[in-house]
């Protein structure tokens, strides 16, 4: 009969005399009094760490249990981990100690990305109209509102699409976002620098005309406006639908924009009364021709804002 290989014990684990046996009772001997939730969630990690003792993460994290917190020091990887409820557990800070006195050090790379964008050109010479897709969306979904605008035709168009790309929910389809919380000064500069390339990518190919608006839906108006007051060319205007103005543009920045067309549906829940008032006020401050669009609908591009889009780019075009 084929005898059962025993199974080898950490380290921390092994008793003065070489067995794991004292050291296994004197831990049960310590979860004594503790609820069975508590005890049950240590067993569980144990049984993890027995399983791949040397295939941890030395990250210390933070968990609560019963009410009060519990350092712990190994994450354990693979399989291993799906025993470990590690939604129970946070960072404690941004360098973690780990077991032997080494530290867990956060660091940046700059790297060569490419970006995607989508172009159609009415000839040489158009006057341009560069969109920002929302959160969780395509460029393809911008280049469609574009197109929605009456005498869209007679404009070069340009749908440029975040370079966070991940899958829709468990589809197939791959959407895309500006940026998140995480590094945030290193994500706006790079989005700037690949969009402004964008725009003078373009404009070199199809020789485009002077005049050069810029448009935003939701997530993508931040984008739109951190590209129009970043940007080497001259901005005419820009165009923002849902979202405001990023907290970081002061007056001098904001003032390089002569004429802004903002919307909002009535039904919007995130780009609030609130923040469209303070969008209007800092424009009033940088000196700032705008003008205020709401309609019924909700957080969308709905066809009556469409329509004072058309008028906002022919008064452009006449500029």
């Amino acid at each position: 009969m084929r005898q059962g290989r025993q199974a080898e014990v950490p380290d921390h684990l092994q008793s003065q005399s070489g067995t794991a046996e004292p050291c296994r009772k004197r831990v049960k001997d310590e979860k004594k009094g503790k609820s069975r939730r508590e005890t049950q969630q240590e067993h569980d990690q144990d049984a993890a760490l027995e399983e791949h003792p040397q295939r941890g993460s030395h990250i210390s994290l933070r968990r609560c249990v019963g009410g009060r917190q519990r350092h712990d020091s190994v994450v354990p990887e693979g399989r291993a981990a799906q025993k470990w409820n590690v939604r129970r557990y946070a960072y404690m800070d941004r360098i973690p100690l780990d077991l032997q006195g080494r530290s867990l050090l956060e660091r940046n790379i700059e790297t060569k990305i490419h970006g995607r964008y989508l172009v159609e050109a009415p000839g040489r010479g158009a006057p341009m109209l560069v969109g920002f897709h929302g959160y969780a969306e395509p460029a393809d979904a911008e280049f469609a509102r574009l197109r929605s605008i009456e005498g869209a035709d007679q404009w070069l168009l340009v749908a440029v699409q975040g370079l966070h790309r991940f899958y829709r929910g468990r589809s197939r389809d791959v959407v895309a976002s500006w940026m998140t919380t995480q590094d945030r000064e290193l994500a706006i500069a790079e989005n700037i620098s690949y969009t402004s390339a964008v725009v003078d990518d373009v404009a070199k190919e199809w020789a485009a005309a002077q005049t050069l608006v810029l448009s935003g839906f939701s997530q993508g108006v931040a984008m739109a406006w951190r590209c129009a007051t970043h940007l080497a060319r001259p901005i005419h205007g820009v165009i923002a639908l849902g979202g405001d103005i990023p907290p970081e543009l002061d007056t001098t920045c904001l003032s390089r924009v002569p004429f802004v067309l903002l919307g909002r549906g009535t039904r919007d829940e995130w780009y609030t009364p609130d923040k469209l008032a303070q969008d209007q006020e800092r424009l009033r401050q940088a000196g700032v021709n705008r003008e205020i669009v709401t309609f019924d609908g909700g957080h969308e591009w709905s066809a009556a804002f469409a329509l004072a889009v058309a008028r906002f780019l022919e008064a452009r075009k006449r500029e």
